[in-house]
């Protein structure tokens, strides 16, 4: 082997690590600009919110599929569970952006509620309103609105969020 290849080898090795480095630094700024509130904030939020007795959740990313929050949250017997799950889908919402939230069930007893019971077909964004644009230290938790039963979709009927009307 000559010295021309030796300096093509180091060049291309160069090179390769150039790019590899350029990568995991895209996607660190990625990951940060996808959590506006770090997971482990919101899930210790989601935890510590009124009527909430227990939560197991994560986010998860599976090839081919929309990123996802999911998991379960157990309610207090005494708690409305569609005001469970609208302050815990609140919270979520403050997370990473194009993630879904439709994976997220609150149960209480033998009752299961998730996001098509609260909201239908309504996207969250328009009960939640924008995500934060830049890293935040917590979400801002968001009071329920009593559900009312007349409602097409059954759920809950947006509250007021400071800024915002619902």
């Amino acid at each position: 082997m000559g010295r021309d290849d030796t300096v093509k080898r180091v060049g291309m090795t160069a090179t390769l690590a150039s790019a590899v480095a350029i990568a995991l630094v895209g996607c660190g700024t990625a990951s940060s600009r996808n959590a506006s509130v770090p997971d482990d904030v919101l899930f210790a939020q989601v935890t510590a919110l009124p009527g909430v007795r227990d939560a197991d959740l994560k986010w998860e990313l599976n090839f081919g599929n929309t990123p996802a929050y999911m998991g379960t949250v157990v309610a207090e017997a005494d708690a409305d569970p569609l005001c469970v799950l609208d302050e815990t889908l609140a919270v979520l919402y403050q997370g990473r952006r194009d993630t879904s939230l439709r994976a997220v069930e609150v149960v209480q007893g033998s009752t299961s509620v998730r996001a098509e019971d609260l909201v239908g077909e309504t996207p969250l964004g328009e009960r939640y309103g924008p995500r934060p644009a830049r890293p935040q230290p917590s979400a801002s938790p968001r009071p329920c609105t009593p559900p009312s039963l007349d409602q097409p979709t059954g759920g809950a009927t947006a509250a007021s969020t400071p800024g915002r009307t619902p």
